[in-house]
């Protein structure tokens, strides 16, 4: 069933709700709702590339082979805010939220004299949102009746606990030389070039709840009519990952990644409920039971998900008056045609992401000589499809970010924006503002020995 167009078209939405109250997406109505990119630390600013981000501070839940990469403790917080502006063509809407957007803990032990590294790390993030309030006017058949308003409702989402390890093999080391100002040798440092494997379980868990009323405003003594519907849904799975690292030329690190997680089958139960209500105010009163179906069982089959990702950067340069870069891309891929479930299994495709970013750090010494932890600098890039299938067009997404890391005493603040867009031709339009700020904490800061208090 593809729902028609003038359902998106026609999106009078509440006026009673608070502008920004609740993000108000109309396309989350569809399948699973919206569905999230997993972005933590800096890889908002990357257009959330990071599947072959082999970084010791950057947590990558979505390839859980980097793992062992990490120095150390590593814990990532971060908070989110999103604006959402809907444009048909002739009138606008903007709303907004703001929540917790990942939780996560990383460890690897200090493995620089062994050829097995280790890695470890769990967390929280969320998978999807269903958040949408919309009103419908059209004529009734019966013109006795007058119009028919048809009000949509629905919130809830999912979210991902995941815990996963890594193991990394090094095949090699290169002994880098650093040379002084007069041309000597300084002194020498030992670099990995190392291959790793790792593999999450990640449990999936949350409900989604869709409310829809049809009245007869213009009939003063009519009975109004109101569907409810409650979906859970909860199961975990595997995701499994390989990275491989290599020194190229002098300085420079050519980092490839992989991942992949099938399809899970989602343990589901579906409550149904067909009332007839009269409303007074926000007081509804309920007249007469139509349907009740509490707690149906079934099966809830989510994507298969393949991501492939590059990097390149000359992060084994130490010079200290050195610009330090770092360029990934990364092509993600998800079969949700495979989707099965309660939900509009029928409006959904398969969806690609292709995303590229890129990081600078500016050199350690300033103008006068002053030795100083820079500020991280980072833009990104992303383009691909929705999952989403509307009056048979597939919808488009496309978007651009920019990040900056902040150094704090032995820690960083990661700041981001992201401004995007999804819809097609002859369909409602979503602009999207997102703002991020994660909190990184390294163990390097937790775990000083002081000499004095």
């Amino acid at each position: 069933m593809h729902f028609s167009r003038s359902l998106f078209l026609a999106f009078a939405l509440a006026c009673t709700a608070p502008a920004f109250a609740q993000l108000n997406s109309p396309y989350s109505r569809i399948g699973l709702g919206n569905i999230y990119t997993p972005t933590m630390g800096g890889s908002m600013g990357l257009a959330g590339a990071t599947g072959a981000n082999l970084l010791t501070t950057e947590i990558s839940a979505q390839n859980p082979a980097t793992y062992c990469y990490l120095f150390k403790s590593v814990l990532d917080v971060g908070i989110s805010g999103r604006f959402l502006t809907l444009d048909d063509g002739t009138e606008t809407f903007t709303s907004g939220e703001g929540n917790l957007s990942h939780l996560a803990f990383g460890f690897s032990p200090d493995n620089n004299f062994s050829k097995h590294d280790w890695g470890f790390s769990t967390g929280i993030l969320p998978v999807s949102t269903s958040q949408y309030n919309i009103e419908q006017t059209t004529a009734s058949a019966d013109t006795l009746l007058g119009d028919l308003m048809s009000q949509y409702t629905g919130t809830g989402g999912l979210f991902k606990y995941f815990v996963g390890l890594s193991y990394g093999l090094e095949f090699n080391k290169d002994t880098l030389v650093t040379l002084n100002k007069k041309g000597e040798a300084d002194s020498s440092r030992f670099y990995r070039n190392e291959f790793s494997i790792g593999m999450n379980y990640e449990y999936l868990f949350g409900s989604i709840y869709n409310t829809t009323i049809a009245s007869f405003p213009d009939q003063v003594n009519s009975v109004d009519t109101k569907y409810q519907r409650q979906t859970s849904m909860q199961g975990g799975g595997i995701r499994a990952g390989i990275t491989y690292q290599r020194r190229v030329g002098r300085v420079n690190n050519l980092n490839a990644g992989a991942s992949f997680a099938p399809g899970l089958d989602l343990r589901g139960t579906q409550s149904v409920s067909w009332f007839n209500i009269n409303q007074f105010g926000t007081i509804q009163q309920i007249t007469d039971t139509l349907y009740y179906a509490p707690d149906v069982a079934g099966t809830i089959t989510t994507a298969p998900e393949l991501n492939i990702g590059l990097a390149f950067n000359n992060y084994r340069q130490r010079s200290i008056d050195s610009v330090k870069f770092h360029v990934t891309a990364e092509f993600s891929y998800q079969d949700w045609s495979k989707y099965a479930g309660f939900l509009y299994s029928d409006s959904l495709a398969s969806m690609y992401r292709i995303k590229v970013g890129a990081e600078v750090i500016p050199p350690r010494r300033d103008e006068v000589g002053k030795s100083l932890i820079p500020i991280i600098y980072r833009a990104g890039f992303y383009y691909g499809t929705s999952y989403l299938v509307i009056d048979g067009q597939q919808l488009t997404e496309f978007g651009m970010t920019f990040g900056t890391g902040i150094p704090m005493r032995g820690s960083r603040v990661n700041l981001a924006v992201g401004f995007s867009q999804r819809g097609a031709a002859g369909l409602i339009r979503e602009n999207y503002v997102n703002l991020q700020a994660g909190f990184n904490i390294s163990d390097y800061n937790w775990f000083i020995k002081r000499k004095q208090n």
